[in-house]
């Protein structure tokens, strides 16, 4: 029981210490500075919520162990194990009623400069509602919309090729025409993968 109970604070750990990493590998990005400041807050207050979750968990291990005997305290598969999943949704939350778009949402709303996805569950890449949903997102917004910060929890590397050639169009150097004056656009999107076991760095491209 204890070998397991080491395992899970190894894993956990490991989640904070890549929540970590993953925020220094984007501040070397050279972000626009409202950018970096909502993925430090999002990225820091998931490692803050994280850490707490483990802390209560074993608390209440810590309690029940008291109570238990060793045979029926083996049963510690019994409490809930820490989830970044939950800790992502309650991010998202926080951030209801600040000018981003969000994804998903039951509403287009207006158009921000920020937009913000969290997919929590199994989000394939593939032609998924949410991904058609932020595609239209970005053509509707194209003349407000800089920056999109993407968390999934899921993988696909088979329907990812496809998705990232639309991702890269989007994010490539591009300009519109203004009261007949050329202007620039620019454009970052930056995807985090995470699990119960990891958080990693899955794409970052911005404008040149």
């Amino acid at each position: 029981m204890e070998k397991e109970l080491s395992q899970i604070i190894i894993s956990k750990e490991k989640v904070i210490e890549d929540i970590s990493s993953t925020l220094q590998k984007i501040k070397n990005k050279g972000l626009d500075e409202k950018d970096w400041q909502l993925v430090k807050d999002i990225l820091n207050g998931l490692s803050e919520c994280y850490r707490h979750a483990i802390d209560d968990f074993f608390r209440e291990v810590d309690r029940s162990s008291d109570r238990l005997d060793n045979v029926e305290f083996d049963r510690y598969n019994d409490y809930s194990e820490p989830s970044l999943s939950d800790c992502v949704k309650k991010i998202r939350d926080n951030y209801s009623g600040t000018p981003i778009n969000f994804f998903p949402s039951t509403s287009k709303g207006p158009c921000h400069p920020q937009c913000l996805v969290m997919s929590s569950g199994d989000w394939e890449f593939g032609d998924t509602k949410m991904r058609n949903d932020i595609l239209s997102y970005w053509y509707r917004c194209f003349y407000k919309n800089r920056f999109t910060l993407v968390f999934s929890e899921s993988w696909q590397n088979s329907s990812w090729s496809k998705w990232k050639k639309m991702i890269d169009a989007y994010v490539a150097e591009q300009e519109y025409a203004v009261s007949g004056n050329s202007e620039d656009v620019h454009y970052t999107v930056i995807i985090i993968e995470y699990s119960n076991d990891m958080v990693h760095l899955r794409y970052h491209e911005k404008s040149i």
